[in-house]
Order: structure tokens, then C-alpha cells, then sequence
């Protein structure tokens, strides 16, 4: 009986070892998944892409590691991995982007005949 109940105690630690810490990466104005999110630490010795529902797993990362979230249409954040680890989403905002205001007129300079 011990032995049946200490290895089903193992088996599920083993599994959520393996599962590692799952944490989505979504858009903070609609809630949905951003995917090619790049994930590294300061160093960028270690790194990762979001897929296509902008999950990532952070286990890759050591506790005491600084985690960037990094997409050219999103402003880039930084949160230790002590802050995210036990959450299960983190949220970026969109980029505003400004642009200068341009004035385009358009004239003939051809002659008629």
C-alpha cells in the first residue's frame, strides 16, 4: 500500500516537473494570445518564442533571472521570474506609433493642346 501510494505521488510530481510553468503572453486591450513574442533574459543566453496561442514555457529560466518579452508592435517588458512565476498570463500593450502630419497636393504642370 505505501509503495502504490509512493509512486503515484511520483508520478505526479514527475508530470508537473515536465509540464514546466506554461505562461501566455496576450494583448492587455482584447485578451488574445500575441504569438513570436520574444522571450530571453539580459544576457540572452537563454531564449524562446511564444507559438501560435502565445504560450511560453519560463522554466528554461533560472529564479534569480530577469525575463524580457520583446514584439516590434508591443512595448517591451521586463519582470523577474520570481514576479511570474505562480501567474499564468502576462500582458503587453500595444505600441502607439505617431507620424508627423504630411500635406500631399498634387498639381498639373502640363500644358493642354
Amino acid at each position: 500500500m505505501i509503495f502504490r501510494t509512493l509512486f503515484i505521488i511520483s508520478i505526479l510530481v514527475s508530470a508537473a516537473v515536465a509540464k514546466g510553468q506554461q505562461v501566455q503572453v496576450i494583448n492587455s486591450s482584447d485578451r488574445t494570445p500575441i504569438e513570436n513574442v520574444a522571450v530571453f533574459n539580459i544576457t540572452r543566453e537563454r531564449a524562446a518564442i511564444t507559438d501560435s496561442l502565445g504560450m511560453i514555457d519560463i522554466s528554461i529560466f533560472p529564479d534569480s533571472d530577469t525575463i524580457i518579452f520583446q514584439h516590434p508592435s508591443y512595448l517591451t517588458k521586463r519582470y523577474s521570474r520570481s514576479e511570474i512565476t505562480g501567474q499564468h498570463q502576462v500582458l503587453l500593450q500595444r505600441k502607439r506609433i505617431l507620424f508627423d502630419e504630411y500635406v500631399i497636393s498634387a498639381s498639373n504642370t502640363g500644358r493642354a493642346g
